[in-house]
């Protein structure tokens, strides 16, 4: 029976020492700070040309001495506004917050219910700062899938 508590305790201790280390992890990339300079974005909803029923890509935190993050550095460190290039047309477009992958990378997905037929403005921004060469210009016809 003294084995077993043992083991138990011991196993305790362990489990504290790992959430204790995922603090610390997180706490230090607070305090390394993204560069939203630096940050890459990519992925095929940044191309007008691909029509798809919901377009996406991804954003990549990187912190200030240019490295990827490999841990999330939390659900809202980036806001996505997508409008369409002229201010006269109206076109409903759903953008839901980025889905942060837990990786340090997030994914980005909206759907156009309508065409933007002089393209789309995607402004990406950390803390109200452009991400990395937001905003991005889709010149032309951006069309949603029939």
């Amino acid at each position: 029976m003294y084995y077993v508590i043992y083991t138990l305790n011991y196993l305790l201790s362990m489990l504290n020492c790992l959430e204790t280390d995922k603090i610390k992890e997180k706490h230090f990339l607070s305090m390394s700070g993204i560069s939203p300079e630096k940050c890459l974005i990519w992925g095929l909803g940044l191309n007008p040309d691909r029509v798809l029923p919901v377009r996406y890509f991804y954003i990549q935190a990187v912190n200030s001495k240019g490295e990827n993050l490999t841990l999330s550095p939390g659900k809202d460190t980036f806001k996505v506004k997508i409008s369409s290039l002229d201010k006269k047309e109206h076109i409903r477009i759903h953008v839901p917050p980025p889905l942060d992958r837990e990786d340090g990378s997030f994914l980005v997905r909206y759907r156009l219910y309508g065409t933007a037929l002089n393209g789309l403005k995607i402004d990406v921004l950390h803390n109200d700062a452009p991400v990395a060469m937001s905003p991005y210009i889709m010149q032309g016809p951006c069309c949603n899938m029939h």
